[in-house]
């Protein structure tokens, strides 16, 4: 477990979030790609969807944050982890991986909290307020996030 995440359940304010975490703990089955176990080692499951809505929400914060106004009526903040990402069509994900993260990649890193928390954000350029974010959480969690424009009924 990384150093950072240690030293925030020492916090006393926080013993009720160290409490749901012991009681989480369990023994996880470690699998290869193949499905073949290997071991079972300690570890907890984490509830995906919670967490994605948080990140959502942090992306709305910043948005704010660097647009200085909400995100326009319409619009959604999406957020896909890198499981998720693994499951999108290979040609798309080969797509995005060239033309949005590998530039993102390219751009200076906004670090917060000792490294705790990172990010790195682009805005496309004919719609300033669709914007891609990248987001590093205890140099460990890894996510991305896009604000888009309401879809077009055709």
């Amino acid at each position: 477990m990384q150093p950072v995440v240690l030293r925030s359940f020492s916090n006393p304010n926080k013993s009720g979030m160290l409490g749901e975490f012991l009681k989480s703990i369990r023994l996880i089955e470690q699998v290869t790609p193949a499905g073949i176990i290997i071991k079972s080692k300690l570890g907890f499951e984490a509830d995906m969807v919670r967490i994605r809505r948080v990140v959502q929400r942090i992306v709305i914060g910043l948005f704010w944050n660097h647009r200085q106004h909400r995100i326009p009526a319409g619009y959604d903040a999406l957020i896909f982890n890198e499981e998720s990402l693994q499951e999108w069509p290979a040609d798309v994900l080969d797509y995005v991986t060239k033309t949005i993260l590998q530039p993102l990649l390219a751009t200076n890193v906004q670090t917060r909290g000792n490294g705790v928390f990172s990010y790195r954000f682009a805005y496309h350029p004919a719609d300033p307020d669709s914007t891609w974010w990248i987001l590093d959480f205890y140099e460990r969690a890894r996510f991305l996030g896009q604000t888009v424009p309401p879809v077009k009924n055709i």
